[in-house]
């Protein structure tokens, strides 16, 4: 199946990633959903990346093929965290920095991860 470039796809359960089955995404329930649930896209193909449980700890994979192995989602989630309060110092002061999800989405229409981990382009919300 072909995807136009400027064509987003959802993620749904069972996904396939660099033509190996994962498991299934990871469910999130309302404080404890991914910070970057829904934000997080490959550069290359702009699909929307999944989060996935591995034995060391949660990931961001793409279903795509376009990267070889899934990013750690700490690392990835720290670098926009960084980039947000450079940004936006006032939006991560207070009660509501708790909640980083809404956080994020208030701020960033979405990320583009490239091929490493640290490639990220931002798009704000205007």
């Amino acid at each position: 199946m072909a995807f136009s470039r400027g064509a987003r796809r959802e993620i749904t359960d069972g996904a396939e990633l660099n033509d190996v089955r994962v498991g299934t995404p990871i469910v999130s329930h309302g404080s404890l959903q991914s910070p970057l649930s829904g934000l997080l896209f490959c550069a290359t193909c702009e699909r929307q990346m999944i989060e996935m449980s591995r034995l060391n700890g949660r990931a961001y994979g793409a279903p795509c093929g376009c990267r070889l192995s899934p990013v750690d989602a700490l690392t990835v989630e720290r670098l926009v965290f960084n980039a947000v309060e450079a940004r936006h110092p006032e939006r991560l002061a207070g009660p509501a920095s708790l909640d980083l999800s809404s956080v994020f989405r208030e701020v960033l229409a979405e990320v583009r991860i490239g091929g490493a981990v640290d490639e990220l382009e931002f798009i704000w919300s205007t």
